[in-house]
């Protein structure tokens, strides 16, 4: 018979295990634009994408032949096209955050969105 009630030992080593995964997460990650970049790019294409497809999925299960007037392969398309295309979005994004957490800049003056650092000066520069 499965219980909802945990022991207190269960409980401590789960609160360790969460908190524990954590901190080391927090100390390997080098910065909050990570997270965020993995975070934003995964909810942003479940919630866009993958959700509204399924919904459309699921209302379409309910709806028979005669209600739909026809349109059977549109109905059907529609969903799947939205489920697929929002799974590669969500993977190439994640792809995408990975692969800059791990490649090299080479190019400090030159931030995330492209724009050069032209309006600081160092002495090295003018010399």
């Amino acid at each position: 018979v499965y219980s909802t009630e945990s022991s207190p030992f269960e409980h401590f080593l789960l609160t360790l295990l969460l908190s524990g995964s954590a901190l080391v997460v927090a100390l390997l990650i080098p910065g909050i634009s990570v997270i965020f970049g993995l975070m934003g790019g995964t909810a942003a294409s479940i919630i866009s994408f993958i959700l509204p497809g399924m919904f459309l999925m699921e209302a379409d299960a309910d709806v028979t032949n005669e209600e739909n007037g026809g349109s059977t392969r549109r109905r059907k398309l529609l969903p799947l096209f939205l489920v697929w295309g929002g799974t590669l979005i969500g993977i190439l994004s994640t792809g995408i955050t990975i692969y800059d957490m791990f490649s090299p800049n080479d190019n400090a003056s030159v931030d995330t969105c492209g724009n050069s650092d032209y309006g600081s000066t160092t002495l090295d520069q003018i010399e």
